[in-house]
C-alpha cells in the first residue's frame, strides 16, 4: 500500500514537473535541448558502433 502510494505521488510530482517544464524559462529549454541534444548524439554514435558490428534489424 505504501509502495502504491509512494509510485502515485511521484507520478503527480512528474506530472506538475512536466507542466513546470512547459512554462519554463528560455535559460531551462536550452539546457533541455542540450541533453536531449547529447543523448541523441549517444543513440547515433550507439547505433553506428552497432551497426558496425551487425546490419540494422528492420522488422
Amino acid at each position: 500500500m505504501v509502495v502504491a502510494m509512494e509510485s502515485s505521488m511521484r507520478m503527480m510530482s512528474w506530472s506538475r514537473y512536466r507542466l513546470l517544464a512547459r512554462s519554463l524559462s528560455r535559460t531551462a529549454r536550452r539546457c533541455h535541448d542540450a541533453k536531449m541534444r547529447e543523448t541523441r548524439r549517444r543513440r547515433r554514435a550507439m547505433r553506428r558502433l552497432a551497426g558496425t558490428s551487425s546490419p540494422p534489424k528492420r522488422p
